[in-house]
Parts: structure tokens; C-alpha cells; sequence
């Protein structure tokens, strides 16, 4: 039986334990391969030094005790002290002034790694313990919202500081969360206009004496009493929440072993951040996998960043979910859910029967799976409702795959045409509305490595209310009411109205060594077919007609993003345009009506946008299969 005790630490003590790859700790600390990665932002990470601050209650941690044959069989991973906000970011390179290492995911230690043979896990608390660790001893490497998610140069660095000269006693809570005010900065520092001192918080480690410290800062940056005591308070009481305090409470359990640690880390998190399913699935695999080395994060984790490089460029990102509802899904007679129910451990190992086969059919498979979807059907993911619409394709090539000596997948026309016609009717019917596990276990059913009956799988759910088929009348309805708020859909239709590779592709290559994301954007600049002044319409030869005819697909393309047009007319924008690609190329490109780049005026916009969703109407309905060709 678990053995639970109760002890109180402080922040500093908690912090000093934590794991790192810069750290020898006592009592080491580290995080167990059924945890979830660190997702906290920025602000929740202010917000929690600000409780704490504040002596807000804080929950209490879990911390699971290990030793002897139970330390020597689990993985074990670093806790992170340099945070990247998004997985792009380039994990592994290291800077050259120091030996910092920026991580989006945790690091796991292996066999060359000295691993004590007594330590502690973080059953529970390990989003807030990592949060006290980047905020004390880190940094927070924040997405600039640039295009290059890979680029070092798309990051800012950033600190916590503290900014000193705020009076938590003046807490206004109609303009700030913080009574005390934390924030992630590049820099600190009086501000120019003299109304803030921000302080960074890491330097708190480096003091010996804090009394000094404050004489000294109000000597350099006070003012006045009122600032000098707003040091005082403020730096006071940062100290004595990190060092002094103690109501971080601790609950220790020992003689535990992992599967009752599974079940107490799904309970006790139902109380916090809510765990997804695909998490708690995850956890049950980490446990009831045989699998040694690597443990199951860290393959799975290696496979989802080997995914991601092979078919990123076509849009496509994945995670651990996905890749485990893949593996339900070529079972065959597991259902693709993760109900806990699904997940015994008769059906993980399983899983990891298709995982470690010496075929290696299952990578062989995904990898046929998306090559069919993106160059033979020619769709990146924005055409996509979700990396799902993919499983049954998958599943199609497994199967042709363990029951063939091939190791490519080679689908006549026919069964070709019926995988189109499936991805087209989940993106343009929304047929996952119905439930991803329903959808999915009936295409387990029906499709052999001879066959994908899409229509005897679509055909399971006549009468719940969901366009089930996509015809030339439900085509002519989507060309007439999609428009640019219509997401996936759009994406689709403009994809496949264009056949011409260079727009077809979901990422192009740009003249930097750098990608650009396609885009939609407006034929006729949406802000002037709704100008702020009436009048300007009547100028432009437009009707309010017009004006609310401005987001109809009639009216969009799909672009590269370096080549944006924005508020560029038309008529100057095919000039530029056709200079290098050639107008009559860029006619049959984007389905336009005229091959006269001074045709698109503005009072011919209710004649261009009809005269285009005909041309694009007809295009569609050659290039797409529809219910009658199969």
C-alpha cells in the first residue's frame, strides 16, 4: 500500500531540488515519462508568482518517491529552465556565449547520464514547479508572430521582473490581475517617463543580504518615501515568499508502484488543469508499454519531430494523440478512441506490436498514407478538418502493406478516386461533426488492402442530419455561400480550383532558405469595397451590393504569403504579377474571366466576382470526384 506523508518547504528549497542539466541537486527531482509537457504561458506564470506574493493558497504538490528496481526501469526528464512557447523552435542548437539549452519539451537523461539510484518524481505540480524554476534560475523565449517559426532570430528572450516602484497597497483590479506586478521583459530598469523600476527577478539567487540591496536601490532610484517604501515592500516580500515562507505544501508517497501511480496522477489532475484524453492515454501507454529504449515519450516524441520534418512543409503538424489514435486505428478491432476502457493493457501492447514489427510496416504506411494525400490527391492541411481524415488512408495502405512484399502503395484509379472523394466529403460536409471515434471505427470496418468502399462507409449515417454526399448541385451551393470566414472549406475549394503545383503546396520555398505559408487573400482589397466614407463607394462605381459581396469565394485567391497583395488594386497587382509569371498563366492559375490585366476595375466587381464563381464552379466540377463518377 502507498505510504503518504505531509511536509511544508519554501520555494527556494523546491527550486534547488529541480533536475537540470546544469545541476547537481540533492534530492533530485525529476519529471516521470507519464507527465504532460510544460504548457503554461507567460501570464500564468505572473500570475502565479503574484499569488505566491500575495499568500494565495497554492495547491499542493505531489511528489512520488522512488527507488531500487522502480528508479532503475522508469525514464526519467529534466525539468525546463529555458521555455520556447512553440515546438519549431530549434531545440537542440546551443549558444555560444554559455551552456544554455531553450527546450520546448522536456530532455530526457539516458543510460550515459548519472541517475542516483534514489529520487523523486513530480506526480503532480510539475506545470507550477517548472514555472518557479524559469522564473527564478530562466528564461521565456517568446513567438515574435514572424513567419519563421525555426529561426533563432523569430524568438525574444525574456526575464521576470518585478517592477519595484509599484504600490501593491494601490491594487486596482479594473486595471491589472497583479496586485504585484510581474512581467517577462528583454530588459529592466527606470523607465523613461520615471514611473516604473523593473527588477529582474533571477538576481534575487545572487544576494546574500537583502537590506543592502534595498539601501542600495533606494539611494539609486527613489524619489520620494512613498517610492522608497515601495522598494522596501516590494523586494521584502518577494524574498521572504522565496526563502522564508513555507506553505508550499508537500505530500510525499512512497512504496507506490507505476500503474497506481498512473491512476493517481488521471485523479488527482482531474482537480487541476484538466487533462485531455489524449494526455491521460499517453500516461496509460507510458506505464503498460514494454518498450525499454527508448521509453514510449521519448519514441513517440522522436517520431512525431521526424513527421513533422518530412510533411511540415504541406502544413501538417502532429502530436502524441495523433499518433496513438493511429495505432488504435490499425489494430483493426480496437476502436480508434481514448477511452480509458480502449486503453487495457491487452490492447497497448498491441500498439506496440505495430510499433516495434521488423516489417516497420506502420511508419512505411503513414509515410505512403500522406504522400498520397498531398501529391496524388494534391492537399496540404489547411484542406483538411483534421490530420484524422488521414487514419482511414492509412489504414488502407497497412493493410496493403503487411499483406504485400511492396513497400510502396500503389492504388489504381479507382480506389485513388474513392480516397479523394472521402477527403473531399469529410472537409466539405463536415462529416467529423458526427464524432471522430464513430466515424473512424466504421472505416475500420469496411476498408481491405483490395478495397476503400468510401460510400458504403459515408452511407452508415444516412439520418443524422449531415449532407452525405457531394454532388454538382452541393458543389454549386458551396461555391455560392463559402466566403472567408469559412475555414477549412475554403482552403479546399481554392486548392483544388488551382492544379498548378506552385499553389497547390501548402508551404513554398522562399528566396532566403525560408518557407512562406499560403494564404487567402482578396482579389479586390476587402477595406475598399467597404470604405469608411459612403461616398467612396459611389466613386469607385460600387453598389452596397457590392460591398457585401467583398468575402465571397468569388473574390479570393490562394497566394504565397511573400508574395501578399493587401490593399493593392487588382489592376496594378496583375501588372506586377504578370510581368513574371505571364497574365495568361496567372488567368488559368486563379480562374479569372479576363486575360486584360486593366479589365479588373472597380465598377466591374459585380461582373468579375459572378463571371469567376462560374469559372471556378466548372473547374471544380472537373477536377474533383463526385458522387456520380464513383
Amino acid at each position: 500500500m502507498p505510504n503518504f506523508t505531509s511536509q511544508s518547504a519554501t520555494v527556494a528549497d523546491l527550486v534547488e531540488r529541480l533536475a537540470t542539466d546544469e545541476d547537481d541537486p540533492k534530492e533530485p527531482i525529476y519529471i516521470p515519462s507519464l507527465q504532460r509537457e510544460f504548457c503554461w504561458s507567460h501570464t500564468q506564470i505572473e500570475e502565479l508568482f503574484d499569488s505566491l506574493l500575495r499568500g494565495l493558497p497554492i495547491a499542493s504538490l505531489l511528489l512520488w518517491e522512488v527507488s531500487g528496481s522502480t528508479a532503475a526501469d522508469e525514464a526519467t526528464y529534466l525539468f525546463i529552465k529555458h521555455y520556447a512557447e512553440e515546438s519549431a523552435y530549434p531545440t537542440q542548437q546551443k549558444y555560444d556565449n554559455d551552456d544554455r539549452y531553450v527546450r520546448n519539451k522536456s530532455e530526457q537523461l539516458t543510460d550515459g547520464d548519472e541517475v542516483p539510484s534514489e529520487y523523486t518524481f513530480a506526480l503532480d505540480g510539475q506545470q507550477r514547479l517548472t514555472s518557479f524554476l524559469i522564473g527564478l534560475r530562466g528564461t521565456h523565449y517568446r513567438y515574435k508572430g514572424q513567419k519563421y517559426k525555426n529561426k533563432l532570430h523569430s524568438y525574444t528572450e525574456r526575464e521576470l521582473y518585478l517592477d519595484l516602484l509599484s504600490s501593491p497597497d494601490d491594487f486596482d483590479t479594473t486595471e491589472s490581475d497583479l496586485r504585484y506586478k510581474f512581467k517577462f521583459r528583454t530588459s529592466g530598469g527606470l523607465t523613461s517617463k520615471g514611473d516604473a523600476f523593473w527588477w529582474p527577478v533571477p538576481k534575487l539567487l545572487e544576494i546574500d543580504d537583502i537590506s543592502t540591496v534595498i539601501r542600495d536601490l533606494q539611494e539609486e532610484v527613489a524619489e520620494s518615501t512613498d517610492e522608497e517604501y515601495a522598494i522596501e515592500t516590494n523586494l521584502s516580500r518577494l524574498y521572504e515568499a522565496i526563502y522564508e515562507d513555507e506553505h508550499i505544501v508537500i505530500e510525499d508517497v512512497t512504496e507506490m508502484d507505476s500503474e497506481i501511480a498512473l491512476d493517481l496522477f488521471v485523479r488527482r489532475n482531474d482537480g487541476g488543469e484538466t487533462l485531455s484524453n489524449s494526455d491521460i492515454a499517453f500516461s496509460q501507454m507510458s506505464v503498460y508499454w514494454d518498450l525499454e529504449d527508448p521509453d514510449p515519450k521519448e519514441a513517440i516524441e522522436s517520431y512525431v519531430d521526424e513527421l513533422e520534418g518530412d510533411w511540415g512543409t504541406y502544413g501538417f503538424g502532429f502530436g502524441k494523440g495523433f499518433i496513438i489514435r493511429s495505432l488504435l486505428m490499425l489494430t483493426g478491432d480496437t476502436p480508434p478512441s481514448f477511452r480509458r476502457e480502449y486503453l487495457i493493457p491487452n490492447n497497448i501492447r498491441k500498439l506496440e506490436e505495430i510499433w516495434e514489427a521488423d516489417d516497420d510496416a506502420y511508419k512505411q504506411a503513414m509515410s505512403e498514407a500522406f504522400r498520397l494525400v498531398t501529391e496524388e490527391v494534391g492537399l496540404g492541411r489547411k484542406c483538411l478538418t483534421s490530420n484524422n481524415a488521414v487514419l482511414p488512408i492509412l489504414y488502407y495502405c497497412y493493410l496493403t502493406l503487411t499483406n504485400s512484399e511492396h513497400s510502396r502503395v500503389d492504388p489504381s484509379d479507382e480506389v485513388l478516386n474513392r480516397m479523394e472523394y472521402w477527403l473531399s466529403v469529410t472537409a466539405c460536409n463536415n462529416l467529423f461533426t458526427l464524432g471522430s471515434d464513430t466515424v473512424l471505427r466504421r472505416a475500420q470496418d469496411y476498408i481491405t488492402e483490395d478495397s476503400f468502399p468510401v460510400l458504403d462507409i459515408v452511407g452508415e449515417f444516412k439520418g443524422r442530419g449531415i449532407q452525405l454526399e457531394l454532388t454538382e448541385d452541393r458543389l454549386e451551393t458551396l461555391v455560392e455561400e463559402t466566403d472567408y470566414d469559412s475555414g477549412t472549406v475554403k482552403h479546399f475549394l481554392l486548392t483544388k480550383a488551382a492544379p498548378d503545383s506552385r499553389i497547390s503546396g501548402e508551404l513554398v520555398e522562399g528566396k532566403d532558405g525560408g518557407t512562406s505559408q499560403m494564404q487567402v487573400d482578396h482579389m479586390y482589397p476587402q477595406n475598399k469595397l467597404n470604405p469608411d466614407d459612403e461616398s467612396e463607394l459611389e466613386e469607385r462605381g460600387l453598389t452596397s451590393e457590392d460591398r457585401d459581396n467583398r468575402h465571397q469565394l468569388g473574390n479570393l485567391q490562394l497566394i504565397p504569403e511573400n508574395q501578399s497583395k493587401g490593399d493593392t488594386n487588382p489592376t496594378d497587382w496583375l501588372q506586377k504579377t504578370s510581368d513574371r509569371d505571364g497574365m495568361e498563366s496567372l488567368t488559368e492559375i486563379h480562374c479569372l474571366p479576363w486575360t486584360d490585366s486593366k479589365k479588373y476595375t472597380y465598377d466591374r466587381f459585380g461582373e468579375f466576382w459572378g463571371k469567376r464563381e462560374e469559372i471556378l464552379y466548372k473547374r471544380l466540377c472537373e477536377e474533383l470526384t463526385l458522387r456520380s463518377d464513383l
